[in-house]
């Protein structure tokens, strides 16, 4: 699933970094006051940066020693492991505090300590994410202290608990891009959107509803545009009922999965008519797509494919495509 606009819908409102935030280690939130949380600004997105950080400001619980102070809170997200992350966190980390620092974004004009979160949603296993320092070659230890130790901390969203993503919305957010099996969708949706509805505003809701259907058309719709389209234009028939919303969207999906798959059939046989036109005439690759006009199996087309490279002549391509197609429709009429 395309997860950038969702994520930086659900990610720019404040009360859902909040509930982020509680999904991390308490040991390095307990000092945290989410009531003062403000957001930073980030500079413009780049075709190397597929989401720009999304640096927040986070103030700390007034104490004699911290009164005042903030802490810089970075979100990279991630669908794909990265044993490497912490070298291309860092990076972007010190380009941002440049940034922030060029625009004094802090009162004091120091660098706040940081909090660099990397939010992971793919299914592979995250790689050990060793910090810059474990990198680094061994050396004297004299230069050893001078070598950058950084190592951002990991947000993986195959660790959420039922719990979490019961009452987290954030939580609801990352499982439902965590998300490998279609018949888990609608569950998922429906969680997402009535926790949307007791918290949160009609208009966040319908913007990640709009995210969260243009993204699973990328997933299942290919590039029919106007399919997403039409969906949006009726989006806001459903909001008002999570579980209405979460099995339209679910037909949606089934509906473009299937026209998908059609198209891709249809594709397949031109290609086949092609190849055969190529490889013998243009007689050769018609009579080859009438033979084709039912077949609807993506292996047996593969199939067909490789008796077009190996066929010596025309006439035997087309004697082996007519058996072939026997024994499948045989063997369709075993199975039924």
């Amino acid at each position: 699933m395309n997860e950038d606009e969702i994520n930086r819908i659900a990610f720019a409102d404040a009360s859902m970094v909040r509930e982020l935030i509680r999904l991390l280690p308490k040991t390095l939130t307990a000092d945290l006051n989410l009531g003062k949380l403000r957001r930073l600004p980030s500079g413009r997105a780049r075709a190397d940066r597929p989401l720009p950080e999304m640096p927040w400001a986070i103030g700390i619980r007034r104490s004699a020693e911290h009164h005042g102070q903030e802490v810089l809170l970075t979100l990279a997200f991630r669908c794909t492991p990265e044993r490497h992350a912490s070298l291309e966190s860092e990076w972007r980390l010190a380009r941002l505090r440049r940034y922030l620092l060029a625009r004094r974004a802090f009162a004091s004009g120091e660098l706040p300590q940081v909090l660099p979160v990397v939010v992971y949603t793919g299914c592979q296993p995250w790689p050990a994410m060793p910090s810059l320092q474990a990198l680094t070659s061994d050396g004297l230890d004299a230069r050893t202290r001078l070598q950058p130790n950084y190592q951002p901390l990991l947000l993986d969203a195959g660790d959420l608990t039922p719990e979490d993503m019961r009452y987290n919305r954030a939580a609801a957010v990352l499982a439902l891009q965590h998300c490998a099996e279609q018949e888990r969708l609608p569950r998922l949706i429906a969680n997402l959107f009535g926790l949307l509805k007791r918290r949160g505003t009609s208009a966040l809701r319908l913007a990640l509803a709009q995210a969260t259907v243009r993204a699973l058309h990328t997933k299942f719709g290919g590039e029919r545009v106007k399919d997403a389209d039409d969906a949006d234009r009726t989006l806001h028939n459903y909001m008002e009922e999570p579980t209405m919303l979460a099995n339209r969207i679910t037909e949606w999906c089934e509906e473009w999965q299937q026209r998908g798959r059609a198209e891709g059939i249809r594709h397949a046989r031109s290609l086949l008519e092609r190849q055969a036109t190529v490889r013998f005439d243009a007689a050769t690759g018609q009579a080859l797509s009438l033979l084709l006009a039912d077949t609807a199996d993506v292996d047996q087309l593969a199939e067909i494919g490789e008796l077009i490279v190996a066929a010596a002549t025309a006439n035997q391509l087309l004697k082996s495509c007519v058996k072939h197609a026997q024994y499948a429709r045989a063997g369709n009429n075993a199975a039924g």
